[in-house]
């Protein structure tokens, strides 16, 4: 019986052991891999910032978004914008320049007309009876 409990420990030990060199291995060729786990207590409705209505896919797009300025704390700083720009002409023209190194997940550049589309398409009368018809329908 003492054989045996001798042998089955070696096993478990070994298992570990492999299991350990294993795993150390794989953080290698997954280093560049980062996730991302947050919890919330209920659904994310939406990934699209024209029909969000909750707050839960605000805050999950607020975590994988980024838009011209951002908070670092309770400060606002650039984001994809250069720099905090100051309105001309009278309060009604604000001018951004996006950084040179904005890119998209994808690796394409991101581009002062994604912005224009993007606030066009949230001001768009059409869009918004979309949002509301949606908002409606669940």
């Amino acid at each position: 019986m003492n054989k045996n409990i001798r042998w089955a420990a070696g096993v478990v030990i070994v298992a570990a052991i492999s299991g350990v060199l294993f795993t150390k291995n794989n953080d290698v060729a997954f280093s560049k891999v980062r996730i991302l786990q947050v919890m919330m207590k209920d659904d994310v409705m939406t990934m699209n910032p024209i029909m969000t209505t909750d707050i839960y896919s605000s805050q999950a797009q607020d975590q994988v978004y980024e838009g011209l300025y951002r908070y670092k704390g309770n400060k606002v700083v650039p984001a994809m914008a250069e720099k905090i720009v100051k309105p001309s002409q009278n309060g009604t023209v604000y001018t951004f320049k996006i950084r040179d190194n904005a890119k998209w997940s994808n690796g394409d550049k991101v581009t002062a007309q994604d912005f224009v589309t993007a606030i066009r398409a949230t001001a768009d009368p059409k869009q918004n009876h979309k949002r509301l018809l949606m908002q409606f329908q669940l």
